[in-house]
């Protein structure tokens, strides 16, 4: 997606904008950290964070080709601090899985729940880690609870018996839903990012993923989580 130019000052009106206009025409209320996420998406950028760490970016590097000051921070070193301020807001949680195997644009997981073992698939370019797709069950799970830091159990959200030509309203509904009932999304916008691209995925892979699940026993899977936990 080709980024667009704007600053910190005019985003912040746009997502004024966009909350308002959704309120007003769509019923949708959101608060004002979710509209900046949502303005910076409508930009090409990832979040409203990536958008304000590449704007920050940028602005330093203007600064150190016209006046680098005593002790300024490399582009690097700026770039380093973003992502260390992802890990820490989101800790790996990959050790509650066992790894089963990367495709060009997901990673494969085996899990178990309540002694049934299935396949996890996550975006390889995920923000969180913490946003999976479960096509036995055609649901989204979302890895928040009790906490972002210390998940260990999911909230799921099915599409079952929802049919393609549906999905895009049942998409709509499902995010209606997190943004009015959820205070964890607007604390943790990248889990709503994630849920949106892995949305995407899934709309256009849906029968790739029953194929992938379909070649795999239940068997096989737990002998796998087994093998692998003992």
């Amino acid at each position: 997606m080709k980024q667009l130019t704007t600053n910190v000052f005019d985003i912040k009106d746009i997502a004024k904008n966009l909350a308002q206009s959704l309120q007003k025409d769509m019923d949708i209320k959101i608060s004002h950290s979710s509209a900046l996420n949502l303005a910076s998406r409508s930009l090409g950028f990832k979040n409203y964070n990536t958008y304000k760490a590449t704007s920050d970016i940028n602005s330093s590097e203007r600064v150190q080709k016209t006046n680098k000051p005593f002790g300024s921070r490399s582009l690097s070193d700026l770039a380093n601090e973003v992502k260390q301020k992802q890990l820490n807001q989101y800790p790996p949680i990959d050790s509650n899985f066992i790894k089963f195997g990367n495709t060009s644009e997901y990673s494969i997981f085996v899990y178990e729940e309540d002694d049934i073992y299935f396949l996890l698939f996550r975006l390889l370019n995920s923000s969180t880690g913490r946003i999976f797709f479960n096509p036995r069950y055609e649901s989204f799970s979302l890895f928040v609870y009790p906490d972002v830091k210390t998940a260990f159990n999911s909230y799921d959200i099915s599409i079952k018996d929802i049919s393609d030509k549906h999905l895009n309203h049942k998409y709509f509904q499902i995010t209606k839903h997190l943004i009015q009932s959820k205070k964890w999304i607007d604390e943790n916008l990248e889990i709503m990012d994630d849920l949106f691209t892995l949305m995407e995925s899934v709309k256009r892979d849906r029968n790739w993923f029953q194929t992938i699940i379909h070649e795999h026993s239940e068997k096989e899977l737990e002998n796998i989580w087994q093998s692998k936990k003992l």
